[in-house]
């Protein structure tokens, strides 16, 4: 857990130019979307509709996703 705190904070700052602390709310609520994500099983497998990957993959790319999709990338 410490590692991915490490580097949602990095992503943090290369995405919105912030720096946070990997034990910050921010950090905690985006690793808590990337653990849901991780969890989820409803979405894969290689079908229509279905995200291809093993789980940690999807949870990256769901995350990734998220965090370029918020607005504040824009006032960055």
């Amino acid at each position: 857990q410490a590692a991915l705190r490490a580097v949602i904070a990095r992503l943090v700052r290369r995405l919105y130019g912030q720096h946070v602390d990997p034990a910050s709310a921010e950090v905690t609520s985006w690793l808590q979307l990337y653990q849901a994500l991780w969890m989820d099983t409803t979405q894969g497998g290689t079908g229509g509709g279905q995200v291809p990957g093993m789980p940690g993959e999807r949870a990256w790319r769901g995350l990734l996703t998220a965090m370029l999709r918020s607005p504040r990338i824009l006032l960055y």
